[in-house]
């Protein structure tokens, strides 16, 4: 395991885009000491097994896994990443946009968001897209939105996966995020005020599976749900 290494990993059928969310990643500044490498991943068959694919496939410490239309804002995210890394070891992954807890029916939007990002379509508004946050440094959350996540590998102990269950393009986040919290590690969202990413997925998503995917989450992870 190499912790003077980061690596970005994303699924990608666009060359395009993820060519445009790469220009971004090489213009962030990279401190001293750290190696930076980029991963994409073309034909995954869901998003967990491409992210597995990925992260088997690196020795980096510090794994960034990310939609290929995300574009990273801040020029010091690889900085502010490892700063709060560095400030407790328990903290195992790090999203930009997260839930405190987790409604009963497992969908993220229906309760609290913390965090913030852009995000763009046809209705983008530009003057920022936040939700409301309010602590200094970063808040614990039960889960976080998969548009990106950084997690941090633990020497002689692999990430846990669940593409034995949620073998398809939903959930997946929901599942990172509870298998960190069942090692007895924290995830966390950083205070952001200025957003550090911009999603561009154009406000198009594909619910043709999702409540399959929502009600094996659930009965997975039925003892996650907020009380």
């Amino acid at each position: 395991m190499n912790n003077k290494k980061i690596c970005f990993i994303m699924c990608t059928d666009n060359d395009v885009c993820a060519s445009e969310s790469i220009t971004y990643i090489n213009r962030l500044y990279v401190p001293e000491g750290m190696q930076v490498e980029i991963l994409t991943v073309k034909e995954a068959t869901s998003m967990l097994s491409g992210y597995r694919e990925g992260y088997e496939s690196t020795d980096a410490g510090y794994v960034v896994f990310m939609h290929h239309d995300v574009f990273i804002l801040n020029r010091y995210f690889i900085q502010d990443i490892i700063s709060i890394l560095s400030s407790d070891e328990r903290i195992g992954l790090i999203g930009m946009v997260g839930a405190p807890k987790l409604s009963s029916d497992f969908i993220m939007w229906n309760d609290r968001r913390i965090g913030n990002h852009f995000i763009k379509g046809d209705n983008a508004d530009y003057s920022g897209y936040r939700y409301s946050i309010d602590k200094e440094g970063y808040e614990d959350v039960t889960v976080v939105d998969g548009f990106l996540m950084v997690y941090r590998r633990i020497e002689g102990k692999e990430a846990v996966f669940r593409d034995d269950i949620l073998d398809g393009w939903d959930f997946y986040d929901v599942s990172m995020s509870i298998e960190v919290l069942k090692e007895g590690r924290r995830v966390v969202v950083p205070v952001q005020d200025q957003a550090w990413c911009l999603h561009d997925d154009q406000g198009l998503q594909s619910m043709l599976n999702y409540d399959r995917y929502r009600n094996i989450a659930l009965e997975e992870y039925s003892g996650f749900i907020a009380s």
